[in-house]
C-alpha cells in the first residue's frame, strides 16, 4: 500500500486540491491521500473548523484531525494509523509542495529494489560539512546563503540535478520523503520526550531522519526528473529569528550522533 501524508494548516487549504491533482496525474497513484488537520491553533497555524475542509470528490482522500503537534503531524499519525502494517509505503510532504506526476513512482521503485529495500528516499536532503568534497566532484552540492531548516556547514543534495542516488544524513521531508513503519523503533510513537532535543520542536526534518538513523536506516536522495515546485504561502512557518533560538549544543550533539551513526 502507498500512502501520502500531509500536515495542511489553514493559511494553505487551496492547497489540498493542487496536491491531490498532482498525485492524480501520476502513473502510480497512492491508494490512500491523508491531510492531517487541527481544530486548534499553533504557531501561524489558526486551526481548521470542521465547515472549512475542502470538498475534494476522490475516495482516496481523506481528512483526519489530530492534536495539534505542528510540522510533526505529518509522520507520527500516519505511522500510529499503519504501525501494525510495517511494510507500508508512506510519502510525506509539506502542504506548500506540488508533488509532480512521476515522484510516486521514482520514490517507489527505488525503493522497492532489492538492493534499496531497507532504505528511506526522498527528492532532497543535507550532509554534513565532512562528506562535501566527495558529492561537490559529483556536481551534486548546492550552497544556500542561508537555509532557515539547517545550521550552517551543510550542503544541499537535490534529485532533479544527480545521476545515481546519493546517501544524506538528514532527508527533507517538505520535499517528498518515502518511509515505512519498519524502518523507525517505537520511540518514534512518543516524541514527546524528543521535542526539546535536537531543536525537534521547531522542524520535523531533524526528527524523522534521527529516528531514521537510531534504527540504522540509511538515507537516500533519488534522481529525479522534476523539481517538487513550491505553491503560494502566504508565511513561511519558520523564521529567522525562531531558528535562531536553536541552542550551540544541540545541533552539534545532533551533527556528531548522526555521523557516528553514518560509519
Amino acid at each position: 500500500m502507498i500512502v501520502t501524508s500531509t500536515a495542511l494548516i489553514k493559511s494553505r487549504i487551496p492547497n489540498a486540491q493542487t496536491i491531490v491533482d498532482g498525485l492524480m496525474k501520476g502513473s502510480r497513484k497512492p491508494d490512500k491521500i491523508l491531510f492531517f488537520i487541527s481544530e486548534e491553533p499553533h504557531m501561524i497555524d489558526e486551526g481548521i473548523k470542521p465547515h472549512e475542509i475542502p470538498q475534494i470528490n476522490n475516495p482516496r482522500v481523506e481528512f483526519i484531525y489530530v492534536e495539534n503537534i505542528g510540522s510533526l503531524r505529518k509522520i507520527v499519525p500516519v505511522l500510529k494509523m499503519f504501525w501494525s502494517r510495517k511494510s507500508t509505503q508512506i510519502i510525506i510532504c509539506d502542504d506548500d509542495r506540488k508533488i509532480q506526476p512521476d515522484i510516486v513512482k521514482k520514490l517507489t521503485d527505488y525503493q522497492q529494489d532489492i538492493n534499496h529495500r531497507f532504505h528511506a528516499c526522498g527528492t532532497a536532503g543535507n550532509i554534513w560539512s565532512g562528506m562535501k568534497k566527495e558529492y561537490e566532484k559529483k556536481g551534486a552540492i548546492y550552497k544556500f546563503p542561508y537555509s532557515p531548516h539547517m545550521p550552517q556547514g551543510t550542503g544541499i543534495v537535490l534529485g532533479w540535478v544527480i545521476k545515481e542516488p546519493l546517501q544524506v544524513d538528514i532527508l527533507s521531508s517538505g520535499m517528498q520523503t518515502l518511509v515505512k513503519p519498519k524502518f523507525f523503533s517505537e520511540d518514534i510513537l512518543h516524541y514527546e520526550k524528543y521535542l526539546e532535543e535536537f531543536g525537534v520542536n521547531r522542524t520535523d526534518e531533524y526528527f524523522i531522519s534521527y529516528m531514521l538513523a537510531k534504527k540504522g536506516t540509511k538515507r537516500f536522495v533519488v534522481p529525479i526528473n522534476q523539481c517538487p515546485m513550491q505553491l503560494p504561502v502566504k508565511e513561511q512557518l519558520y523564521h529567522q529569528k525562531i531558528t535562531a533560538k536553536y541552542k550551540k549544543a544541540q545541533v552539534d550533539e545532533f551533527r556528531e550522533t548522526m555521523l557516528e551513526w553514518r560509519k
